[in-house]
């Protein structure tokens, strides 16, 4: 079972790959979308989870010097599907970081103090991406860690803001 699994996801793996690397439009649905494929995913582990528990793959084992690891006894995503996704997660965290970061250097660039509506769309774009990144608990941490470089940002340009009004 796990070696049919491991098989299975890298085919998975390649296929997303390789449809990414041919398709911009796939791509980008798949970088922009990230939390939805993750979605469909967890939803896809959590029936196969159930599957294997109805059929308890746990007692076939036959031989008891052979060792049968079954791949869908972790509540967690497996690593190895886990792994197909892994590029397209790294993308979405990059542009999420970049839809933080972009209202906050763009707030600052007139020189100015920040407007109250500024400020709040600021906060508004930090609910919305901690909204969307709660789809799973990976997922939602590496998305708090794009949360508080923002609010650090945030932090060090009212400061450099400050020290130049004063």
């Amino acid at each position: 079972v796990a070696l049919s699994w491991t098989k299975i996801t890298k085919i998975l793996k390649d296929v997303l790959v390789s449809a990414s690397v041919k398709s911009n439009f796939i791509k980008q649905a798949f970088e922009g979308e990230y939390p939805k494929l993750l979605r469909l995913y967890l939803d896809a582990w959590s029936k196969l989870r159930l599957s294997a528990v109805q059929v308890n793959t746990t007692g076939l084992v036959m031989d008891e010097s052979l060792e049968i690891k079954d791949p869908f006894l972790q509540e967690e995503l497996s690593e190895e599907l886990r792994g197909s996704l892994e590029q397209f997660e790294h993308a979405y965290l990059a542009r999420s970081l970049s839809r933080l970061f972009d209202p906050v250097n763009l707030m600052f660039s007139g020189g100015g103090v920040p407007s109250r509506d500024e400020v709040t769309g600021i906060f508004t774009t930090l609910s919305s991406e901690i909204n969307i990144g709660s789809v799973e608990p990976r997922l939602f941490k590496a998305v708090l860690k794009n949360v508080s470089k923002t609010i650090k940002l945030f932090c060090v340009k009212c400061e450099q803001a400050a020290k130049g009004d004063a």
